[in-house]
C-alpha cells in the first residue's frame, strides 16, 4: 500500500511539472519563474509528506488559507474581462500558486486526489492557449503521469483505466480531424495544411530589385539574391536607402497602393520643401531599373533628369519611368534624438493598425507580453526588435508557410527561422496588435565600400524593415535585423529543426488514402480494439480467481472477528477494504488501544484483499500470518 501511495505522489509530482514546463511554452508562466514554481512544488510535497500529524494539520490549514488568499487575490484580474488572452498570465499563476499551497497536505488522500485535479488544470490551461507543437511534448508527459498517479492512489489496474481514457483522447482527436475549424477562430489543425512547398518558386531571387518595390510583397518567396550591382551613392549617407512602404498584411504578404500617374516637367518633382536638416545625394543607377527612387529618408525633392512622367504611391514612394543614368535626391536626415523617439504627444497617424481577422490569438497575446511595460512607442518597438534578434534565426531559406498557414504566425511560434521579410513582418504584425500604427519598408541596405567615397549597393542588400508612427516625430525607423549575422543554410536551432519535424509528422499522417475522415475511422477503430481486448482480459482475469474466494475461510472469519471489536471505528457501507486501511491508519501509531502497530492490520488486511480478489492467492504461511495479526488486535 505503502509503494503504490509513493508511487502516485511521484506520479503526480511529475504531472505537475509537466504542467508548468507546458505553461512556460506557450506564454502564460515566464521561463524565468519556472525554476522558482518547480521547486517550491517539490519542496512543499516532501514538506507535506514528511511532517509529523501536529505540523501537518497546522501545514494543511495554513495552505488552504494562502490559497483562498491568492484566488482572492486573483479573482480582480478575471472578472469582467473579455479577452480570454489578457488573463492568462493571471490564471496560471493563481493556479500555480493553488497547486503549491496544495502539495503540503498531500498525506491526506483526499487531497491527493485534488491535488491531481489541479494540475490537470494547469495542463488544460496550457492547452487552450493555442499552443505551438512543441507544447504537446509537455502535456503528453503530463496526462500519462496524471493516468499513472491515479492509478496507483486509486488502487486501480493501470489496464482498468486506459479503454476510457483512450476512448475520450481518440474521440477527441478524431473531431479534431473531422470538423473544420473557422479560420477566424483562429485554431487550426496542424493536420489540415498540404506539406511546404514553394508556391511561387525562386522569385524573390528572379525578381532582383522589383520584388522590393512592386505592388505586392509574398512572403512565401524564397531564393538567394544575387550580387549584381543596383545603385552607388555617397558612403557618408546614411546606411538604409528606402524604395516603398507596404500597408496592407493578408497573412502571406503585403500589398502597396499603386499610386498616381503624373506627367511632369521642370528640372526636379517637389514633394515638401526642405528643412534646413535636409541633405542632397547624387544616386548613380548601376543596373536596368523599374525607376525606384532609392532615398535615405523622407523626399523632399528628386532630380528628374530625362524622365517625365512619373508614378506617387502617396505615402513617399516614387517611381520616374524612363529614367536611366542617375538623379539627385533631397531627403530629411533620420530620427535619432531618444527624446523625439520617444515622445508620446502630438497629432497621429490614420490608420496603419488593419490586421486579418484570421490572425491567431496567439499574435496579439505575444505582443502585449512584449510590449507590457513600456510607456512609449519606440520603447515597445524596441523591445519587440530585442527579443526577435533573440529568439530568431537568420536564414535565407527558411521553411515555407503551407496554403492558408499565416506567415506571420508561423515564423513566430513554428520555425523562428526567416530573412528580413519575416522579422519586419512580425515587428509590424506586433506592433500593429497592441494598436500602434506601423508599415513594412522596403530598400537598400548596408551595403559595401566602393572607389571614390562612394557606397555600392547589389541585389544581395535588397532589405525590408518596419516604420511606425511616434506622435509629434512621424515615422520613423525600427530594423529587427540590425546586428543579427545571417546562419549557414541548414544551420537550425534545435528547437527549430524539433517543431519542423514534428509539423512534418503531423502534417504526413493525414496523408493517408481517404484523407482525414479515412485517419479519423482507422483511430477509432483501433482504439475499440484496444478496449475489447481489454475487457476480455479483465473477465478473463475475474473467472481465474478475480473474484471474491474461500466463503467462510479463516482469514475472512478473523477479520469479521476483528470488524467486530471495532465498534464505531467498524468497515462502513460500501467502503472498500483499501479505504479502510487509509482510515484506520491515522497516525496515531495504533488502531485500536492497546493494539499493535497498524501497519500490521494494513499488511493483514492487504493480505486479506488478495486472497477475496487477485488472481493468484497468497502462501498458506502469508495467510495464516494475516490470521494472527487481526486476531491479535
Amino acid at each position: 500500500m505503502a509503494e503504490r501511495v509513493a508511487q502516485g505522489v511521484v506520479a503526480g509530482l511529475v504531472a505537475g511539472l509537466a504542467g508548468q514546463v507546458a505553461t512556460a511554452v506557450v506564454g502564460i508562466l515566464p521561463w524565468s519563474v519556472l525554476p522558482l514554481t518547480a521547486s517550491l512544488l517539490v519542496v512543499a510535497v516532501r514538506l507535506g509528506l514528511r511532517a509529523s500529524e501536529r505540523s501537518a494539520v497546522l501545514l494543511r490549514r495554513g495552505a488552504t488559507t494562502t490559497a483562498l488568499v491568492v484566488a482572492l487575490a486573483c479573482l480582480p484580474g478575471v472578472i469582467g474581462v473579455a479577452d480570454v488572452h489578457a488573463v492568462k498570465g493571471t490564471l496560471g499563476l493563481m493556479l500555480v500558486a493553488i497547486q503549491v499551497c496544495q502539495a503540503v497536505s498531500w498525506q491526506v488522500p483526499r487531497e491527493r486526489r485534488s491535488g491531481l485535479f489541479t494540475a490537470l488544470g494547469v495542463l488544460v490551461l496550457a492547452a487552450s492557449y493555442s499552443p505551438d507543437v512543441l507544447v504537446g511534448v509537455p502535456l503528453l508527459v503530463g496526462w500519462a503521469a496524471l493516468l499513472v498517479a491515479l492509478a496507483q492512489l486509486q488502487g486501480a489496474r493501470l489496464l482498468q483505466v486506459v479503454p476510457a481514457v483512450s476512448v475520450a483522447l481518440v474521440l477527441g482527436l478524431v473531431t479534431f480531424l473531422v470538423v473544420p475549424a473557422p479560420v477566424s477562430a483562429g485554431i487550426r489543425s496542424r493536420l489540415s495544411g498540404q506539406a511546404a512547398g514553394d508556391p511561387v518558386g525562386q522569385q524573390r531571387g528572379e525578381a532582383g530589385a522589383a520584388a522590393f518595390s512592386g505592388e505586392n510583397l509574398d512572403l512565401r518567396r524564397r531564393g538567394a539574391l544575387s550580387t549584381d550591382p543596383v545603385a552607388q551613392v555617397p558612403a557618408d549617407s546614411p546606411t538604409l536607402w528606402r524604395a516603398a512602404s507596404y500597408g496592407g498584411y493578408d497573412g502571406t504578404g503585403w500589398t502597396r497602393t499603386t499610386g498616381t500617374l503624373t506627367d511632369v516637367q521642370g528640372a526636379t518633382y517637389r514633394l515638401a520643401k526642405p528643412s534646413a536638416q535636409a541633405r542632397s545625394d547624387r544616386v548613380t543607377l548601376r543596373t536596368a531599373t523599374d525607376g525606384t527612387v532609392w532615398s535615405p529618408g523622407p523626399i523632399d525633392e528628386v532630380g528628374l533628369g530625362n524622365a517625365r512622367r512619373l508614378l506617387d504611391d502617396g505615402f513617399g514612394g516614387l517611381q520616374l519611368l524612363g529614367l536611366s543614368g542617375g538623379y539627385t535626391v533631397t531627403s530629411e536626415p533620420p530620427v535619432t534624438d531618444l527624446d523625439r523617439l520617444r515622445s508620446t504627444s502630438g497629432a497621429d497617424a490614420l490608420g496603419w493598425r488593419d490586421l486579418p481577422d484570421s490572425l491567431p490569438n496567439r499574435v496579439i497575446s505575444l505582443a502585449q507580453q512584449l510590449t507590457a511595460g513600456t510607456t512609449n512607442r519606440w520603447d515597445a518597438a524596441e523591445a519587440i526588435a530585442t527579443w526577435l534578434r533573440a529568439n530568431g534565426t537568420y536564414r535565407l531559406d527558411s521553411p515555407v508557410p503551407a496554403p492558408g498557414e499565416d506567415a506571420v504566425d508561423r515564423f513566430l511560434f513554428v520555425d523562428r527561422t526567416g530573412f528580413c521579410e519575416q522579422y519586419a513582418s512580425a515587428e509590424a504584425v506586433l506592433l500593429r496588435a497592441v494598436g500602434i500604427p506601423a508599415r513594412l519598408a522596403t530598400g537598400l541596405a548596408y551595403g559595401v565600400p566602393a572607389a571614390s567615397g562612394q557606397r555600392l549597393y547589389r541585389v544581395a542588400d535588397l532589405h525590408a524593415w518596419v516604420e511606425l508612427w511616434v506622435q509629434g516625430t512621424g515615422w520613423v525607423t525600427s530594423d529587427p535585423t540590425a546586428g543579427v549575422p545571417l546562419a549557414a543554410a541548414g544551420s537550425v536551432g534545435l528547437r527549430a529543426r524539433v517543431a519542423a519535424q514534428l509539423t512534418a509528422l503531423l502534417r504526413s499522417a493525414a496523408r493517408v488514402p481517404g484523407g482525414r475522415p479515412a485517419l479519423a475511422l482507422v483511430l477509432l477503430l483501433a482504439t475499440a480494439l484496444v478496449a475489447l481486448l481489454a475487457t476480455r482480459r479483465g473477465a478473463r482475469g475475474s473467472r481465474a480467481g478475480g473474484g471474491r474466494r474461500d466463503g467462510g475461510g479463516p482469514l475472512v472469519a478473523a477479520f469479521q472477528r476483528f470488524d467486530a471489536r471495532l465498534g464505531t471505528a467498524a468497515r462502513r457501507p460500501g467502503e472498500s477494504l483499501r479505504d479502510l486501511r487509509a482510515r484506520l491508519a491515522n497516525g496515531t501509531g495504533n488502531v485500536l488501544p492497546g493494539s499493535g502497530p497498524a501497519v500490521d492490520v494494513g499488511l493483514a488486511l492487504e493480505v486479506l484483499e488478495l486472497q477475496c480478489y487477485a488472481p493468484t492467492a497468497p502462501d498458506a504461511a502469508t495467510v495464516a500470518a494475516a490470521v494472527e495479526t487481526l486476531d491479535r488486535c
